[in-house]
């Protein structure tokens, strides 16, 4: 049997047929995917009642912080979270030598319906946020009616009907849509103070337009008699279920469909990882419980998971889930690497400029504090890029930072002297050697930063713009990010 003990769910120590006493599974996830895990478990436990468990519910980074832990103390050998593992966090295990599998559970997505008399109509998540929040108005007032908030949306009164906030797809709503949503309001964008800001994202409008239910079949049915301009949004197995006809509302003018979902561009969406230590001194009890969780008694239609809202993999998708934004930016910097290599090595021919800018220009990160610490880091680590200053003789003098909620980020090199012939010889060869490794961006440059970015970017829900790697002076990277999805 399993116990609830004060958020930690713990098995004692299973005694083998041996006398010797087993460790438990130790699991380390987050709330909103403990359901689904809890559902393995118990299935795990009643098939194998020697194998105790001790999971503890935390926050997304601080499960994977304990994952990828060095220290035998502090890891756990599972990690449950409802995204993917960062760039950041896989090279917090590799650096700790933890070796893992990866196992995606499935996905968990919301639609919007609209009521029968409602005509089919796309919503942007910017204007989503502003017709549900209870901080953005229109000429002194909220909008009470869609055509307020866009000219192209009907001309009905705005009723909304949501989930309410206890449980994980009201979460989803709140990540996935609202804190996206509001960044492509400059009001919000404006506020400096981060808890300030997420209030504002997810602060409801109080004049009764926006109804809160954990009932989704209650939702279903009065969206079924409501009124033109009312709108559910509901897990996605509702509307299958779902009685008389409705609209489905596009998000970001793309429909909820499984492909979608799985691909990644359906915004109100997110998959359900697990991850397992693997080595010599994991158990087979740790084999067993991963092997469960990607039976078909979990993965096929009819499976465990039946009528818990997930949405499990599609026929042969072995690797569904995509491991970065969609639009091929990491890609891109692979590409870029070695042209801007080449530039390197011609430059060392010509006048060299007194000032290397790297700078960054980010739309509405929440992590925005941690940009300064991270661009000094990558400074640090890259001993590539170091090697060439140094040759090219110059000195970092300082790191400036514009702006609060828009941050601007500029190293600033200056070059202690002139470069004699030898030295030019130097860098040259410098240059070269480094153009020859371009073909792999992991060895080219080391640009950690790019790895950072991107995680970043995942956090906030936000797709890379460009990313550019200059060398036509010295190396510099430039990016820019943009809300999700949005349309150009």
């Amino acid at each position: 049997m399993i116990s609830l003990c004060t958020g930690m769910l713990q098995t004692p120590p299973a005694q083998a047929s041996d006398g010797l006493f087993r460790a438990p599974i130790s699991i380390a996830l987050s709330s909103d995917i403990r359901p689904f895990a809890d559902r393995i478990i118990d299935y795990y436990d009643d098939r194998n009642p020697r194998t105790g468990f001790s999971v503890q519910e935390t926050s997304a980074p601080q499960a994977m912080r304990r994952f990828c832990a060095g220290q035998a103390s502090e890891a756990v050998q599972v990690a449950a979270l409802p995204r993917r593992m960062w760039r950041s966090e896989a090279r917090r295990c590799d650096s700790n030598n933890v070796a893992f599998v990866e196992h995606v559970m499935g996905a968990q997505a919301m639609v919007i319906l609209a009521s029968k008399e409602t005509p089919a109509f796309n919503l942007d998540l910017g204007t989503l946020y502003r017709a549900i929040s209870g901080s953005i108005v229109v000429t002194g007032e909220p909008a009470t009616r869609w055509r307020q908030l866009d000219s192209r949306l009907p001309d009905a009164p705005i009723r909304i009907l949501l989930p309410a906030r206890s449980g994980g797809l009201r979460n989803l709503l709140d990540e996935a849509g609202l804190q996206v949503g509001c960044q492509r309001v400059s009001a919000v964008r404006a506020i400096a103070d981060t808890t300030a800001r997420v209030a504002a994202c997810i602060r409801l409008r109080g004049d009764g337009l926006v109804v809160e239910s954990a009932d989704a079949a209650g939702m279903i049915a009065d969206l079924a008699s409501a009124a033109p301009g009312t709108i559910a949004l509901l897990p996605r197995d509702a509307m299958e279920s779902a009685a008389g006809p409705y609209s489905v509302i596009s998000i970001d003018g793309v429909q909820p469909t499984l492909r979608a979902i799985w691909d990644g561009s359906y915004p109100l969406a997110r998959h359900f990882h697990i991850y397992a230590r693997q080595g010599a001194s994991v158990s087979p009890d740790l084999y067993g419980f991963v092997l469960t969780a990607s039976s078909r008694s979990f993965t096929q239609p009819g499976g465990t998971f039946d009528g818990m809202g997930l949405i499990l993999p599609l026929a042969g998708d072995s690797a569904p889930v995509p491991a970065r934004p969609q639009n091929g930016a990491l890609g891109r910097v692979e590409n870029m690497a070695g042209e801007a290599a080449a530039k390197a090595q011609a430059a060392a021919q010509s006048a060299w400029s007194g000032v290397l800018t790297l700078a960054g220009s980010v739309a509405g990160l929440f992590r925005s504090d941690s940009l300064g610490d991270m661009t000094q880091s990558a400074l640090q680590e890259n001993k590539d890029l170091t090697r060439l200053l140094e040759l090219a003789g110059f000195d970092l003098i300082r790191i400036e930072r514009e702006g609060r909620f828009l941050p601007a980020l500029t190293a600033i090199f200056e070059r202690r002297r002139e470069l004699s012939d030898v030295e030019r010889g130097l860098l040259e060869s410098e240059s070269a050697r480094i153009a020859q490794s371009a073909g792999d961006s992991a060895s080219h440059l080391k640009l950690a930063v790019i790895d950072d970015l991107l995680d970043v970017a995942q956090e906030g829900r936000f797709q890379v713009d460009e990313i550019a790697v200059d060398f036509t002076l010295l190396p510099g990277l430039r990016y820019t990010l943009v809300p999700v999805a949005v349309q150009r």
